[in-house]
């Protein structure tokens, strides 16, 4: 797989992002094999049966670090490269830093 189809990953999170009534913001994360581990979209302020917690830090690049950390059981995400909609706001920035 190559970035374009990365990107189309993350593109399809922002698709669902749309159908849960939520910003069109979508991102995955991606080991350095090209291993796809984590692809979320934004749940700030969804609806539905997704975010009962409504949760203001419920941003895709967020979720998708979350989910890929839990996948390999380490907060180090070294290697790995996020994709995403669009420019990271500041929180999602730091977050990608961390990781």
């Amino acid at each position: 797989m190559i970035d374009e189809d990365f990107l189309r990953i993350a593109m399809q999170a922002a698709q669902e992002a749309i159908e849960d009534g939520d910003m069109p913001f979508g991102a995955c994360v991606i080991t350095e094999c090209g291993f796809v581990l984590s692809a979320a979209h934004n749940r700030v302020n969804t609806r539905m049966r997704v975010n009962t917690r409504m949760d203001p830090t419920a941003h895709a690049e967020v979720l998708a670090i979350r989910e890929a950390g839990r996948k390999l059981r380490s907060p180090d995400l070294q290697g790995c490269v996020l994709y995403a909609t669009c420019e990271p706001c500041a929180m999602c920035f730091s977050a990608c830093v961390w990781f």
